[in-house]
């Protein structure tokens, strides 16, 4: 018995947004890449050919599919992993947070990892 992928229909805001997703330089590549499975599936490739054209397997292109069909484009976006504690202190790291949103104060345009 095989299995049908779910249709995905787009909504002109969506395609704007997963369009955007899928060409900003800042977007990180995991969702930039799940936005282009997305907007091939909405132009009706299967994941098969989804999968050759993005270099991925067909069953990660079924996976994201079917997220975005049940969740929209937050479906997209990784989930919290458990993992190692972090080893940076919490008030340390709102400090840093709180110094790197004002201007370096040697003159330079932006923060490095010497200042």
């Amino acid at each position: 018995m095989s299995r049908t992928a779910p249709e995905i229909v787009l909504q002109p805001s969506d395609r704007a947004t997963l369009e955007r997703l899928a060409r900003s330089h800042n977007t990180p590549q995991g969702l930039a890449n799940r936005a282009r499975i997305v907007l091939a599936a909405a132009d009706g490739l299967s994941n098969q050919q989804i999968g050759e054209r993005l270099h991925v397997s067909s069953v990660t292109v079924g996976k994201w599919r079917a997220s975005y069909y049940h969740w929209g484009i937050s479906g997209l976006r990784d989930s919290k992993r458990m993992g190692r504690p972090s080893k940076r202190d919490l008030e340390i790291e709102k400090k840093l947070r709180l110094l790197l949103r004002q201007r370096p104060w040697n003159g330079k345009r932006r923060w490095t990892v010497r200042l």
